[in-house]
């Protein structure tokens, strides 16, 4: 049902700037409404593990914590892996390239990314893409 609702909504928020609908007066007043795009397209995911042996998948809707450069969490850890995430297109978020880094690390185990850091593509040495593409690098751990 929540489906069919949100299609339902997406169709009448598409149509609404082609009709004109009559106010109390004789002028016609025109609705205008604005839909978002959705990303066309996925990020490039590399992933490799550095630890011994692999850990198995979490549920896809388990929690993962994200750690910014900088920042070292309390408790101990171990760290499983690395992760490199390349936008394909300038109008990738920076939400939707650490959600995709989230599902990375639950399918290699992990339960949190840790020294994330996103920069510009264009500003590594060597340059990973154009400018204005978003590179996102981080370790993925697991609480020990």
């Amino acid at each position: 049902m929540a489906i069919r609702s949100s299609w339902c909504a997406i169709v009448v928020l598409s149509v609404l700037p082609n009709l004109a609908v009559e106010g109390p007066t004789t002028r016609q007043w025109f609705v205008t409404s604005f839909v978002p795009g959705c990303e066309q397209f996925v990020p490039r995911v590399r992933s490799e593990y550095t630890a011994a042996g692999r850990p198995t998948p979490r549920d896809a809707s388990a929690p993962v914590d994200v750690y910014l450069r900088g920042h070292e969490p309390v408790r101990p850890y171990q760290v499983v892996g690395k992760l490199e995430l390349l936008a394909r297109s300038r109008n990738t978020s920076l939400e939707n390239l650490v959600d995709h880094a989230r599902r990375t690390a639950r399918g290699m185990g992990g339960d949190a990314l840790l020294e994330t850091w996103p920069r510009d593509a264009a500003s590594l040495e060597p340059p990973r893409g154009e400018r204005g593409r978003l590179y996102l690098t981080a370790s993925v751990i697991r609480w020990e």
